[in-house]
């Protein structure tokens, strides 16, 4: 087992132009210890985005280390980050799965623009709280007339 440490830090993106200078005086200075990587901290309900993706542009140009969760910072979405992010389509793809099954790319495919236009017509007509709802009750109603899903091959047994 080696007695070497390995060292990594992690920078606030600053808010000011003083702070930027400053911060790039640090980790000039610490790039001497060879860390292994730099990070930087996303913003507190995305409040500084903006100056987290120049911090990381900065820091990757000029210090010539690895950024740890860089495409955090770089391909966050407009709203914060949040636990609970990506929770829709993921539902969505899954009740894809669930109705179409595995066992044909084109029922997937079919499916998954049917739904998306049943959606939107949905949440044009109700309200886009209410397109979940009957998207939902539709998918209901049809897993409750085929319980197999919309495509079975002949044969299979579930």
């Amino acid at each position: 087992m080696s007695s070497a440490r390995e060292v990594s830090f992690e920078f606030f993106p600053p808010r000011t132009p003083a702070g930027r200078d400053k911060l790039r005086d640090t980790w000039r200075q610490l790039a001497a210890l060879k860390p292994r990587y730099f990070s930087v901290t996303f913003g507190a309900g995305g409040s500084t985005r903006e100056g987290t993706l120049e911090t990381v542009l900065a820091i990757r140009a000029e210090a010539g280390r690895a950024l740890a969760a860089a495409a955090g910072a770089l391909l966050s979405p407009s709203g914060a980050v949040t636990p609970t992010m990506g929770r829709a389509p993921l539902l969505l793809s899954l009740v894809v799965v669930i109705v179409a099954g595995m066992d044909s790319v084109a029922a997937i495919f079919l499916l998954s623009i049917g739904l998306g236009i049943f959606g939107n017509a949905c949440a044009w007509l109700l309200s886009p709280q209410w397109s979940y709802v009957a998207l939902l009750a539709a998918v209901c109603l049809l897993l409750s007339a085929r319980p197999a899903g919309i495509v079975v091959l002949a044969g299979r047994r579930d």
